[in-house]
């Protein structure tokens, strides 16, 4: 007798994920990540000053992007495969280190102008 889980798996109709692989799990596991991470942008877009809000809205959609990415990516099995998940995957990066950089150099401003960040003489 043998041992059939697509027929158990069809009997039961639950959406059990013995067929996924490692890579298609991981990828589905970092686009949760990176959706996650994305509203915790976005809740930092809502509370943050109209000088860092633009910076941070550019950082969750980014997110969300990369999300989107993983879960494309989970499907086709490659990061590089098609060439425009590539490309998008490229594009994240770039909006994500430079989301940063900006975000930084915004905050930095702030609290140099709010004063918090000076030093303070004896």
């Amino acid at each position: 007798m043998t041992f059939d889980c697509c027929a158990i798996r069809n009997e039961l109709s639950l959406p059990l994920m013995i067929d996924m692989d490692i890579h298609q799990s991981g990828n589905l596991i970092e686009a949760g990540v990176w959706l996650l991470v994305a509203l915790v942008w976005l809740y930092k877009a809502v509370t943050s000053r109209a000088a860092l809000r633009w910076v941070t809205l550019v950082l969750a959609l980014t997110f969300v992007l990369f999300g989107l990415s993983d879960l494309i990516e989970s499907e086709t099995g490659a990061w590089w495969r098609p060439w425009w998940l590539l490309a998008l995957k490229g594009v994240c990066v770039i909006g994500i280190v430079g989301g940063f950089a900006a975000y930084y150099r915004l905050a930095r401003a702030a609290r140099i102008g709010t004063g918090s960040d000076a030093v303070k003489e004896p």
